[in-house]
């Protein structure tokens, strides 16, 4: 009897035994083998894998962050939320995971949602309490953009692709940018390193570039690449103008017949769209080409097609009633004229990339900034208490009002020994036109006759890092005031590229924060 009792007990613990080891170790090999699966770009297999371990009660920061990030590729959105919610409310997170990088996935899944208000305030929270994160300086450029902020949304792209130069995709965004602000030239840089990176599109990049090309009369640069939309055969819309562009292309180099071959295609590729205005000029040049030609048959056709699309367009029945006349022996003088398009006006500074669905930027950022202001609690009024002994600081000049913070600049100007000749202003100064920004002329307080040179005076307010565009824009300036020194101060620290940028300009004396603080100082 003892013995049989001995013996089940035996059993029994080896049994429990057994379901310990196989749940122990069953949970491990599925853990490695999810990491197997993820290695290999098997996601859905690798999900199922680390769902297993979490539905047997293995849960742990670490397997619910990769479920959050296996979740995103696979644009599973709401799984991907409530993972990252899990971490969020929990306040434990994954090692070496640092709440900002689950914050920046929490933004991720926002966008992907559709939901960019609230994305733009979870990326600039993060943004001013860690910039360690490459994407976040690329999802919040992007939002910016949209919502026509081109110039704060195109330094933060420009920090991202210092991290990631080979993002073909993020140049493409970045040319667009550049555009909507109207820097064609920094546009044709972008879109080359775009497709020099083979970016994946419908053929925009060459698109915009043929257009940029055509506008400064490079017609051999301009047909490579309407050459190229044509072939990439992706967007419909795209290959038609192609081809119309070609047709421009072609005439002005005096290549007739190839310019009516070109515009013979841009009207057969345009049959889905009849009404379209570019539909239409791109009808007319063709007859007026076929004209011009002598070919009056051809060219009536072309006429009396437009006229079933518009009864009304420019002088289509006076070219008919001319066309019917030389048919029939009837001399006549009446001249026809080629539309000159100017296609560059058709894309700078036209907001390609403005959202219809807008927000108030400026708005949330005082939320935000609000937000950071209260979480800071004791350390905030220990820092308070230690700046309050200087009467101005580049905090405080940040959050003046226009009026007190260009009073405070000419106190500066003073205060460094120089006198006000008078204020001016510079074309394209957006930071002048949002308040940001003061300029002046000036000249040394105590220099007599020819030994007063005149300076460009600016004090500049940025909320983030100064971008390398604000430095080379007020380059730009001085060469076209044609002054030979300037002093360009900002309330915040010169980016990196921004940096590079300075080392090259010694006649320019550029001062950051740190430097402003000790001038401030001096004002009484």
């Amino acid at each position: 009897m003892m013995l049989t009792i001995a013996i089940v007990g035996a059993v029994t613990i080896i049994f429990f035994i057994a379901i310990i080891l196989k749940v122990g170790f069953g949970g491990n090999k599925s853990l490695k083998n999810g990491m197997r699966l993820e290695s290999q770009g098997k996601y859905h297999e690798a999900l199922v894998a680390y769902d297993y371990i979490l539905n047997k009660g293995s849960s742990s920061p670490e397997l619910r962050w990769k479920i959050a990030n296996l979740a995103l590729k696979l644009k599973l959105i709401p799984r991907a939320q409530k993972e990252l919610n899990v971490l969020l409310g929990a306040k434990t997170l994954p090692a070496n995971v640092s709440l900002a990088t689950v914050k920046a996935a929490m933004a991720s899944c926002l966008l992907s949602a559709g939901n960019e208000k609230q994305a733009f305030m979870e990326l600039y929270e993060i943004i001013k309490i860690d910039d360690s994160i490459p994407s976040v300086f690329l999802d919040l450029g992007k939002i910016y953009c949209r919502q026509a902020k081109s110039q704060k949304g195109i330094p933060l792209i420009e920090k991202y692709l210092s991290f990631n130069p080979q993002d073909g995709e993020a140049a493409l965004f970045l040319g667009l940018a550049y555009l909507d602000y109207g820097l064609a030239p920094k546009a044709i840089e972008a879109f080359e390193k775009a497709l020099r990176n083979k970016v994946d599109d419908d053929g925009s990049a060459n698109y915009y570039l043929g257009i940029l090309y055509l506008s400064q009369n490079k017609t051999n640069l301009a047909l490579q690449h309407f050459t190229q939309v044509i072939r990439k055969k992706k967007n419909q819309k795209m290959i038609t103008e192609a081809h119309r562009l070609i047709g421009m292309c072609y005439k002005e180099k005096g290549l007739i017949d190839e310019a009516i071959t070109s515009f013979e295609q841009a009207n057969v590729f345009s049959k889905n769209e009849p009404k379209d205005v570019k539909t239409k000029e791109a009808l007319y040049n063709h007859g007026v080409l076929l004209y011009k030609k002598g070919k009056y048959q051809e060219a009536l056709e072309i006429f009396k097609k437009i006229l079933l699309i518009d009864q009304l367009y420019k002088d289509v029945r006076r070219i008919i009633e001319s066309i019917n006349n030389k048919l029939n022996g009837t001399p006549s003088d009446y001249a026809v004229k080629f539309i000159e398009d100017k296609p560059i006006n058709a894309i700078l500074k036209k907001g390609l990339l403005h959202s219809s669905a807008r927000f108030d930027v400026d708005r949330f950022e005082a939320e935000v900034g609000s937000k950071i202001s209260r979480n800071v609690g004791a350390k905030t009024k220990s820092d308070k208490t230690q700046t309050s002994v200087a009467k101005y600081s580049a905090e405080k000049l940040n959050q003046m009002d226009t009026r007190e913070y260009k009073e405070v600049a000419r106190k500066l100007v003073a205060a460094v020994g120089f006198q006000i000749k008078q204020e001016i202003r510079f074309q394209g100064d957006t930071e002048y036109i949002d308040g940001a920004a003061i300029n002046f002329l000036v000249e040394p307080l105590n220099a007599q006759g020819r030994s007063k040179k005149e300076t460009v005076f600016t004090l500049r307010r940025y909320q983030d890092e100064v971008s390398e565009l604000s430095v080379s824009n007020f380059i730009d300036w001085i060469e076209e005031k044609e002054v030979s020194q300037g002093v360009f101060i900002a309330t915040n620290h010169f980016s990196k590229q921004a940096l590079s940028t300075i080392q090259k300009y010694q006649h320019i004396k550029f001062i950051d924060k740190v430097g402003l603080t000790r001038m401030l100082g001096r004002i009484r």
